[in-house]
Order: C-alpha cells, then structure tokens, then sequence
C-alpha cells in the first residue's frame, strides 16, 4: 500500500472522496482543490474561495497522505456547512436574556433529577427579570 493507497478496509474510500468534491463544487460554484503540504502545522485545512482566491484549497500534511480520503470528504463536509449557512442568512450566536433562562432551566432540571431538587440552583439567572 503505497501513502495515498486508501486503507483495505475502505475499498471505496477514493471514489467516496472524489463523489465529495464533485458535490462541494456543484454546491459552491467554485473549483475545489487538493493540495499535499510539507510544513503544515495541523493535519489539513481548507482555504475558502474568495475575491482574491477563485477556488477552495484543502491542504493536507504530507505525513497524512495515507488518510487523503478522509481528509477531503470531512473538509468538503465543512465547506457544505459554510455554503448552507450562508444561503440561511445570518447567525446571531450573542447571548440573550431568552437563552440565558432556557439554560438556566434546563441546567436546573438536570441537576434536580441527579440530585434532588434541593440542590438545584435558582431557575432565574442573576439580573433577569
């Protein structure tokens, strides 16, 4: 088995990665890429297309060619997620008093049915109404 030789045990991994690609830029509109890398500090990442770049770039380290397949089809995953977020419009990820009651209670009942209802904390977060 050579480096980029998928693993026996996933026969069809290259033609799962290649079905990845295909759909990532079908759904992006953009070209998407594969690049291996010798001094990437992690083991691959992927680089948005954009006005200065016109196609999405995975990289992968070298010393991971051996897991190429795996690699693509987890980063055309994420690209997928980005273009379906991006066609949802924006994601407010801020806090909110609404949230913050929703967490307190539901921590509260969690901490009730472990361990009694006395020691659950208030179901009001401080400085909320």
């Amino acid at each position: 088995m050579s480096s980029t030789t998928p693993p026996s045990e996933v026969p069809e991994a290259r033609r799962i990665s290649r079905d990845a690609l295909r759909e990532a830029e079908r759904l992006s509109g953009a070209q998407v890429t594969v690049v291996e890398s010798q001094n990437l500090p992690t083991f691959s990442t992927i680089r948005f297309a954009g006005d200065a770049r016109p196609a999405h770039v995975i990289e992968y380290r070298s010393d991971y060619a051996w897991a190429v397949d795996y690699l693509i089809v987890y980063h055309c995953r994420m690209l997928r997620r980005r273009v379906n977020a991006a066609s949802s419009g924006p994601v407010d990820l801020g806090p909110s008093p609404t949230g913050l009651k929703a967490i307190t209670g539901a921590l509260s009942k969690a901490i009730a049915a472990k361990m009694g209802p006395a020691a659950a904390p208030p179901t009001r977060a401080p400085g909320l109404p």
